[in-house]
């Protein structure tokens, strides 16, 4: 399901790219997503990152905005 925008598939190589711009672990967990209480990991991240159609090179960005409540848990 998509807002009408373009959605890149989040290949592999795609997703690597994006972890090479970070020194972090990709299951690493950054925080819990309510309400379904499901992992926000770099990993998904980067994938979420690939789709939306950033650069590779935003991904410590990504992570920063990932991380920005200051909490364990993210409330989106």
């Amino acid at each position: 399901m998509s807002d009408g925008l373009p959605i890149v598939p989040p290949t592999r190589e795609k997703v690597e790219q994006f972890l090479r711009f970070t020194d972090r672990a990709p299951d690493e967990v950054l925080g819990i997503l309510l309400p379904d209480n499901r992992a926000a990991t770099v990993w998904s991240i980067a994938v979420n990152g690939v789709m939306a159609g950033c650069r590779p090179e935003y991904m410590p960005v990504l992570i920063a905005l990932g991380g920005s409540d200051g909490g364990p848990v993210l409330r989106c």
